[in-house]
């Protein structure tokens, strides 16, 4: 990314900054993908939780997917379940993310 520089003319705070607007739109996006990236690490750690519990089978109502919702979950769970992706797999291991 471009270094920031103070040409807009109005004080900015120490904790900031002045980015592009292309800079600023891809920095939002990252920051986007990693909270998301955390909440669903923080979904899969609740869900070891209640499986360590050992609770008895049960069935609980949740909302019906459409066909392509269906299809595309059934790929992802294929592809994705118990396994981390390359990518999330590169970031823990130099430590930038991990599951808690």
């Amino acid at each position: 990314m471009a270094e920031p520089t103070k040409t807009s003319g109005e004080e900015v705070l120490d904790s900031f900054c002045l980015l592009s607007l292309e800079d600023f739109l891809v920095r939002d996006s990252w920051i986007a993908w990693e909270q998301e990236l955390r909440w669903a690490w923080h979904e899969w750690d609740k869900s070891l939780a209640f499986l360590v519990m050992r609770l008895p089978h049960q069935f609980v109502m949740a909302e019906m997917l459409t066909e392509e919702e269906q299809a595309r979950y059934k790929i992802w769970k294929a592809q994705y379940l118990n396994q981390l992706a390359g990518l999330e797999r590169e970031i823990m291991e130099v430590g930038g993310i991990g599951p808690r």
